[in-house]
């Protein structure tokens, strides 16, 4: 654990880490295995960023096949445009393709990936003129300048 604290996280004090139990499956069988991602929602009215838990994706399906799921867990209606974004570390932050798959857009164990809803130029207009972000982008990158 001493040479994963130094090697990942030296410059804090505590090391966390997140375990996960997994049932075993009728019949004793692992399905192929699977990526559990993390996801956030950006909402850029209140400019609150919101944890919403995570999903379990295979590597050969299509980013785009998570959208449902992520209007049905904000509630939004099912063809609500959404933005997705990688969350690489918090100050880098780059939007997705959503026609390639997982596997095409390096997604790994653990990755984070961000969303919000699409919005208008002018709704991005209207943000930036409140000095408020827009995306995702431009709220970290907000946070860094502070």
């Amino acid at each position: 654990m001493e040479v994963i604290h130094t090697k990942m996280n030296a410059n804090q004090s505590t090391l966390r880490l997140y375990l996960e139990e997994i049932d075993m499956p009728i019949g004793g069988k692992l399905s192929s295995p699977s990526l559990m991602i993390f996801i956030k929602y950006f909402d850029p009215k209140t400019q609150m960023i919101e944890g919403c838990g995570k999903l379990y994706v295979k590597r050969n399906r299509k980013v785009r096949d998570i959208i449902p799921i992520l209007n049905a867990k904000k509630g939004f209606p099912s063809n609500t445009t959404l933005k997705l974004f990688e969350e690489l570390k918090p100050s880098v932050i780059k939007a997705m393709t959503t026609r390639a798959t997982f596997q095409q857009s390096e997604i790994q164990d653990g990755d984070i990936i961000c969303f919000q809803k699409e919005i208008s130029d002018r709704e991005a207009a209207e943000y930036k003129l409140q000095a408020h972000a827009a995306t995702i982008i431009e709220f970290f990158e907000q946070l860094v300048k502070k």
